[in-house]
């Protein structure tokens, strides 16, 4: 990236990530972390960036974009050390030849169970359906009225269990 061009650049990406309005401006700052840390590399300052992002369109606070950037960062971080190792072929010379003898399988299983460990499990419609139930059973409670009901009734439990230790039987 041309030099000149960091800011430009990372100015019409945000106009053009403003116009589609999305839904807060850290999935803006986040789409736009790439060109950020490349202006950065380009020696721009994080105040010329911020004041770049806000020409752009986006009116976000230096406090937001500091913070949206940095979990942006945090994010690419956990992607990068959760992606899966490429895992490397063996030649057939190298494959041991099996033995006779019976291998012991995880925890005591038979083999039977083990030939086709997906067989006992839903299928991906029917996990799909249990979480969409799960996150709307999860939206359809006040779990902040169930909180201060549950403080409630052990203030009263509490407070029961005081005067009955005061009253003589």
């Amino acid at each position: 990236m041309n030099v000149h061009n960091a800011l430009s650049i990372l100015k019409q990406s945000t106009t053009e990530l403003a116009a589609l309005g999305l839904r807060s401006e850290a999935a803006v700052i986040a789409r736009l972390a790439r060109q950020v840390a490349l202006a950065v590399e380009a020696g721009y300052s994080h105040r010329s960036i911020h004041q770049t992002i806000v020409a752009g369109g986006l009116t976000t606070s230096w406090t937001n974009y500091r913070v949206a950037l940095g979990r942006a960062r945090k994010a690419q971080r956990t992607v990068r050390r959760t992606e899966p190792v490429p895992v490397q072929a063996s030649t057939p010379d190298a494959s041991p030849e099996p033995s006779d003898a019976t291998t012991p399988t995880p925890l005591g299983l038979s083999d039977a169970s083990n030939s086709n460990p997906c067989t006992s499990t839903s299928s991906t419609t029917d996990v799909m359906n249990a979480l969409r139930q799960a996150r709307d059973v999860a939206c359809s409670k006040d779990y902040g009225q169930i909180g201060r009901d549950l403080y409630r009734q052990q203030q009263r439990a509490q407070r029961n269990k005081r005067t009955t230790l005061k009253d003589p039987p």
